[in-house]
């Protein structure tokens, strides 16, 4: 079957809220796919994503079995709050549908396992949202890896460092509750840790893990809500509407809860060590408060070549070990999207997947790991030890799509 040809892909957006228009600007850009239904259980947001554009033929409803009934819609895209990811993409693969699913796949890794049932029993394809994969900066790293260029892999290093403004927004909506999104680095890192993952191609056996909420204290609010503080117009976390928020947490159009609140189980920072069966050791870091603009940056250390890169300037370095040679490469995107290039690219992939029935990058498999990584990690630093990964975690995932 040639895509190209065909018509384009039918898509239904689940989740009418920030990241479902986010997808939304990419799918115009890409001929394989176009909007034909919309489902929000908000009339309000519904009504906002119709306001800034113009939905012509696409059908708006806020109850999802209308949008999945009949051919309207051949796949989904689930832009959902996390807690919600398992009960729309099953009913989504009972009703025959293809899913691109937003990382992660679900807070824990029950309805994780809940989705795959679903998924293997429909038949349907599965793409978990790991847009990092999609970017040209991590394929370059990806490629270079697999060539050989750096020799045996000894180690990796990576993190990620959120300014200041984009963790004070995870302290204050709806991730800052575990019971929503699960811990802060599965709702967040959940597409490093596939990352790494994807670069070592192999998973951890064991996993140490350090970290807490040592900032973000309540001790520290000097009131509960913006509205009513003091200090509102010379604080440095003051709202930012750019950000998305649940309608509970909102006056008059901005967020009013303070960054300090004493509902939030969240962490602010952390620190992983992974050993991995293929015995590539690897450390990752999310901490907060970086001076700039937020970004990732790892470092590969091979016996014949280190490799340096950051990720929101889309450089790496490479430095090899016979003499003083170096290597700049620019891996900047060559699209505009979010996520440095990504978010398109994963949407065009996904449009072709569903066309040519040929998979999709990162499925099942990928997601339930980040998982049972992200509890490991989190039972290691309640426990202040190494957690073994036991490999029969992983073999639920062998021959998913």
């Amino acid at each position: 079957m040639n895509m190209y040809t065909n018509e384009p892909v039918r898509l239904g957006i689940v989740g009418a809220g920030q990241r479902g228009m986010a997808y939304y600007t990419n799918i115009l850009k890409v001929p394989e796919a176009r909007l034909t239904g919309l489902c929000d259980t908000d009339p309000g947001r519904l009504d906002a994503f119709a306001r800034r554009w113009r939905l012509d033929g696409t059908l708006q409803t806020t109850t999802l079995d209308e949008m999945l009934k009949g051919d309207r819609v051949e796949a989904v895209l689930v832009t959902t709050p996390d807690n919600h990811h398992a009960a729309v993409a099953i009913r989504c693969f009972q009703a025959g549908k293809d899913v691109l699913l937003e990382k992660p796949l679900a807070p824990t890794t029950e309805e994780s396992r809940a989705i795959v049932r679903a998924q293997r029993s429909s038949g349907k394809l599965l793409q978990v949202g790991f847009t990092l994969r999609c970017t040209g900066f991590y394929r370059k790293v990806k490629e270079i890896v697999d060539a050989g260029t750096l020799g045996q892999i000894m180690f990796v290093d990576a993190c990620e460092y959120l300014s200041v403004a984009h963790v004070a927004s995870f302290q204050t909506r709806w991730h800052r509750k575990k019971a929503n999104a699960g811990t802060f680095l599965l709702s967040k890192c959940s597409h490093d840790l596939d990352i790494l993952n994807w670069l070592i191609g192999s998973k951890p056996t064991h996993v140490a893990s350090f970290g807490g909420i040592d900032y973000f204290l309540p001790s520290r609010a000097p009131a509960r809500y913006c509205s009513e503080c003091p200090q509102a117009t010379s604080c440095r976390y003051k709202n930012d509407p750019a950000w998305h928020y649940t309608q509970g947490e909102v006056q008059n159009g901005r967020r009013d809860i303070c960054v300090y609140n004493d509902d939030k189980d969240i962490l602010d920072n952390q620190v992983l060590i992974l050993q991995y069966a293929n015995k590539v050791r690897a450390t990752f870091q999310l901490q907060a408060f970086y001076p700039r603009e937020s970004t990732r940056r790892i470092t590969i250390g091979g016996e014949r070549a280190y490799l340096d890169g950051t990720f929101n300037e889309g450089k790496i370095i490479l430095r090899f070990s016979d003499g003083d040679r170096t290597e700049v490469i620019d891996a900047s995107p060559t699209e505009e999207s979010g996520h440095m290039g990504g978010d398109i690219v994963l949407t065009r992939e996904f449009a072709r997947a569903v066309r040519t029935r040929k998979g999709t990058l990162a499925g099942a498999e990928a997601g339930l790991a980040a998982n049972v990584i992200a509890d490991a990690a989190e039972r290691a630093r309640m426990q202040m030890g190494v957690v073994e990964i036991d490999p029969r975690d992983y073999q639920l995932y062998e021959g998913a799509t």
